[in-house]
């Protein structure tokens, strides 16, 4: 195979005027072996193709690499190593580096784990300090499989570790975090909420909580309607925290009043949404209130200012007793026990209880047969 490489090889760390040299170079290898100056020499730093000469002067002043000379400085560009010493200087090698490499690995996992590095990210900010080779060299190492191996399982971090991991780079929301988790090795976003001590983005960063209302904002533009629905789709909703989570937290009372506490706060609102869903009564609206979007709980309901009672809040008012009386028979109600069954469910129907306390009421025989007189 024929390959071209352009490579800085690492020849004096102790000396950053004689730092390393660029060799570019074409080598043919007969045995289909893909041989890298890595394998040549054990250490190397990958340079842009742009930064080295592509046309290199062949020179008796090219280099011997078996000769140990230092004397060469980054600007050496024109330097090269003709195909005979490469494939030589290879072959020689060849055993010696095998072995190198298994302990020049080892140590190298040794490090990043001693200093907790845990992302490309942390590593590349940190490889020249620690003495480590470059990112691009690392990842031409023999034993490099992917960044999870290398780095560990990234949905092990915890929180704090998460944590140091965004301050250091800056990242303060969630729309940020899902752009960089990746590069940082950072688990997926999902797999934070759902661990035990999760709070939140805001919590994560800055140590506290949203208020209840900016997460009942949230999932109410969301179109979430019910626990089960919450449960099923927060992972996916930026800024919300697990239900356990959001149940704990200071002002909650149901799951109702938490999805309407950002509706709008006037009771003809919510008068429009229960006539708007049939609701007929008031046990009626604490049975179904759960299940209709926007419905707050009866607790909440009756600490509006202008709360005055259930029947005109559910607009049954409007009808009059020949007018019920007459729902009544059309739906086939001929006893009190029935009427108490069927109320309920049939729009513009009084409770039987509050039937019998209307002015003129004559009794439910004559109700229910029409035979009164109209107040």
């Amino acid at each position: 195979m024929t390959q071209s490489a352009g490579r800085g090889l690492r020849l004096n760390s102790d000396d950053p005027n004689k730092v390393c040299l660029v060799v570019e170079f074409i080598y043919e290898d007969v045995s289909n072996h893909q041989v890298t100056f890595p394998d040549i020499l054990g250490q190397a730093e990958i340079y842009p193709p742009n930064s080295i000469n592509r046309k290199p002067k062949q020179t008796e002043s090219q280099l011997n690499l078996d000769s140990g000379d230092e004397d060469f400085t980054i600007g050496s560009f024109e330097i090269i190593a003709n195909t005979r010493t490469v494939f030589e200087l290879t072959q020689k090698l060849k055993p010696e580096y095998t072995e190198v490499t298994k302990l020049i690995w080892t140590e190298i996992v040794k490090i990043i784990r001693d200093n907790k590095i845990v992302s490309s990210s942390e590593y590349q900010v940190n490889c020249q300090r620690l003495g480590l080779p470059t990112y691009a060299t690392l990842k031409n190492m023999k034993e490099w499989t992917n960044p999870r191996d290398f780095f560990g399982n990234k949905d092990d971090l915890t929180l704090k570790q998460v944590k140091v991991i965004l301050e250091k780079n800056n990242i303060t929301t969630e729309t940020e975090y899902l752009k960089i988790e990746e590069k940082l090795g950072l688990p997926n976003l999902d797999c934070l909420k759902v661990k035990p001590d999760w709070w939140g983005f805001d919590n994560l960063i800055n140590g506290v909580e949203k208020p209840l209302s900016e997460y009942s904002r949230i999932a109410t533009e969301s179109g979430i309607q019910n626990q089960r629905d919450y449960k099923k789709r927060y992972k996916k909703i930026l800024g919300l925290v697990t239900y356990d989570c959001l149940v704990q937290l200071p002002g909650w009372t149901n799951l109702s009043d938490f999805l309407a506490s950002e509706k709008n706060n006037d009771l003809k609102y919510y008068s429009q949404l229960a006539r708007n869903a049939e609701i007929k009564s008031k046990n009626d609206y604490n049975n179904r209130c759960k299940s209709i979007l926007g419905l707050i709980s009866i607790f909440k309901l009756e600490k509006f200012q202008d709360w005055t009672n259930w029947d005109e809040f559910l607009g049954l008012k409007e009808l009059t007793l020949r007018e019920m009386s007459a729902i009544a028979r059309t739906n086939d109600i001929d006893s009190v026990r029935e009427y108490e069954k069927k109320s309920g469910n049939i729009e513009g129907l009084f409770s039987h209880q509050i039937l019998t306390k209307m002015p003129n009421w004559p009794g439910f025989r004559k109700f229910i047969e029409g035979d009164f007189e109209e107040f």
